[in-house]
């Protein structure tokens, strides 16, 4: 279950726990109570719904292209922590 992001039991400064994973520090408008992370909504179905994402190439870019979406980045994620990672070898 997610709540509007606010000072109640949090900060209110949450970040997205997926996106962060991407390293895309964007605020989250909502927090998942269960487990206290910051999450978009598209990011909260994502990320409680990862092992059918595992198994579907299609369903995987379809997460991309919501996440690059909702926080207004313009590359493809897969590609971007391509480089971020050949930059740090």
């Amino acid at each position: 279950m997610i709540t509007p992001n606010s000072t109640e039991n949090s900060n209110g400064r949450l970040p997205c726990y997926l996106c962060s994973l991407w390293n895309i520090k964007k605020k989250a408008k909502y927090g998942c109570i269960k487990c206290e992370r910051g999450f978009h909504v598209e990011c909260f179905t994502a990320f409680h719904h990862r092992d059918v994402l595992k198994n579907s190439p299609q369903l995987r870019a379809s997460l991309e292209a919501v996440c690059r979406a909702s926080t207004d980045e313009p590359e493809n994620l897969h590609a971007q922590r391509q480089q971020q990672n050949d930059h740090t070898n």
